[in-house]
Order: C-alpha cells, then sequence, then structure tokens
C-alpha cells in the first residue's frame, strides 16, 4: 500500500490539473462576448508532495497556472501568469462543492499584452 501512495498522488494531481483546466476554461468562456475566441489554460503546477494531504486538509502549497489568448473589455490579454501560494481551502467546500471562505497567503501574476493587440485597441 505504501508504495502505491506516490502513484495514486501523482494520478491525483493528473486528474486536479484537468479539472482546473476544464473549469477555468469554460468559466472564462462563459464570460466572453459572443463570437470571442476562448482562452486555453496551460502550465498547471500543483506544488508539494503529497498532495492528497493537502486535500485532506485543506491547505495547499502552491498553484500556478497560464491562460493564453484572454479577450477583454480592453486589449486581448496574450499570456496571464498566475501564481498562489498558502492557499486555505475548507475541506466540506471541496467535497460538496459549496459556498466557502477561501484565503490565500498571496497572489502574483504577469500579464503579457502583445503591441498589435494594444495598438489595436488604441486605434478603436
Amino acid at each position: 500500500m505504501v508504495a502505491l501512495f506516490p502513484i495514486a498522488d501523482r494520478f491525483a494531481v493528473a486528474l486536479t490539473r484537468k479539472q482546473i483546466a476544464e473549469l477555468l476554461e469554460s468559466g472564462v468562456a462563459d464570460a466572453l462576448d459572443c463570437g470571442a475566441p476562448p482562452p486555453t489554460v496551460t502550465d498547471i503546477d500543483i506544488d508539494g508532495f503529497p498532495f492528497l494531504t493537502q486535500v485532506l486538509l485543506g491547505n495547499f502549497k502552491g498553484i500556478s497556472l497560464a491562460i493564453e489568448g484572454l479577450s477583454t473589455p480592453g486589449p486581448r490579454i496574450a499570456v496571464l501568469d498566475l501564481s498562489a501560494d498558502g492557499l486555505r481551502i475548507p475541506i466540506r467546500s471541496i467535497v460538496t462543492g459549496g459556498e466557502a471562505k477561501i484565503s490565500i497567503d498571496s497572489v502574483r501574476a504577469r500579464v503579457e499584452i502583445l503591441y498589435s493587440d494594444l495598438n489595436e485597441y488604441l486605434a478603436g
């Protein structure tokens, strides 16, 4: 059983990465204007081992991801790199999908806007 734990832990991380990407892509796509291309979520990284104990305790070391091609009311964002550390999510809200207070120690973001997208926005 001890030998299978790391395999199960990495499988849980892979499954969580896929779910995060699907939730973000569908959530952002729902908020976009008609005809706007949906963004792509890439480079999802979940820090820490073991991941399963982080889920059980509701304390996550860190999550980082990138969103490419994000349409906004302003200029299009070519790349949004986001990193959050020290996430605390109550386990009950994870299991039930209910509302909960989530706290995050720090969030860092980097936004990349192409000159062509900025010029197109400013021209309008």
